[in-house]
Formats: structure tokens, C-alpha cells, sequence
């Protein structure tokens, strides 16, 4: 149980084991709740909070890669990288209410926009829109033996298997 949460949303494995999870700050109705937060999970199941803001914006995807940790928001459409050490870095997407994300095996983001309807690949600084059209693509799932993503409609109520390769 994490107290105080409201919308507790994504989760991900953490390299030192445990896992991350993210609290979007939205009651049911979908409205903010200033819950907004990341936290870890560690081995013997401490809850530490990362980070905890009414202006992280709704945290909702989040994925360690490279020493950092990776989280997009749904209301802002910011990535936020938190690194071990330091300040976090924010930057703003082409377009908003982003919900997923993974990292391809080359190093590569995927990132899923409601706003967009659409995905984006690259790294931070680096944004291609691969114009998919899909309505509310949520949560993305990677399957590495075949090297397809797996985007769900969150209002369409069905899956969308991609072959995105890898540059």
C-alpha cells in the first residue's frame, strides 16, 4: 500500500531490484488530485518517494534506461529523466497527454501520445512523429524476441502489433 496515492498508474522493473511506480494525481472522476508522484519499491517492499509534486504534471509512463530514470507526463507532455544524482531534467514533446513508454534494444524511446495519436521514437532533444493515428494509444508494451510493439487502445478496445525496427 502506498499512502496518500490517489492514482497509482505504471509500473517497472528497477535494476536493483523492486520495481518503480508512478501515482498520476487524478481522483475517479479523472480530475487532479495533487497527489502527483514517483516512487520505488525496493526488494523488502520500502516505499521511497522519488519525487512528489503537484507540478510533476501526472506522472504516467516510466522506464529505467542508462543510470536514469525516464517518466512522461499526461497532463503536461513532458519526459522528465531523474537521474541518480542531481537535478531532474524536463523537456516538452511535440504534442501532449502522453501515457507509455519503452526503450528499443539501440537505445531508442518510444513514447505514446493521446494528443498526437501517434508514437514518438528518439532521445531526448530528438522527436520523430511516426503518425500512426491511433486513438489514445496507452501503456506500450516491447516484445524483444520479436522486436514488436504492442500498443493498446485504451477507447478502442483493441491492440495495434508494430513493427517500429530499430535505426
Amino acid at each position: 500500500k502506498i499512502d496518500g496515492s490517489t492514482f497509482l498508474n505504471d509500473v517497472a522493473p528497477r535494476k536493483a531490484g523492486g520495481v518503480f511506480v508512478t501515482d498520476t494525481g487524478m481522483s475517479a472522476k479523472l480530475e487532479p488530485t495533487g497527489t502527483d508522484a514517483i516512487y520505488a519499491i525496493d526488494k523488502t517492499d520500502k516505499v521511497i518517494t522519488l519525487a512528489k509534486s503537484a507540478t510533476l504534471g501526472g506522472p504516467n509512463g516510466i522506464v529505467e534506461a542508462n543510470g536514469k530514470i525516464y517518466v512522461v507526463t499526461a497532463r503536461t507532455g513532458a519526459l522528465y529523466q531523474l537521474p541518480a544524482k542531481g537535478e531532474p531534467k524536463q523537456e516538452k514533446l511535440p504534442k501532449g497527454d502522453l501515457d507509455g513508454i519503452v526503450v528499443l534494444p539501440d537505445g531508442t524511446f518510444l513514447i505514446s501520445s493521446w494528443d498526437g495519436k501517434t508514437l514518438y521514437r528518439g532521445k531526448p532533444g530528438a522527436w520523430e512523429d511516426l503518425q500512426l493515428g491511433i486513438e489514445a494509444p496507452a501503456d506500450l508494451g516491447y516484445d524483444t524476441k520479436r522486436k514488436l510493439v504492442v500498443v493498446p487502445w485504451f477507447n478502442g478496445n483493441k491492440l495495434d502489433v508494430l513493427d517500429v525496427g530499430s535505426k
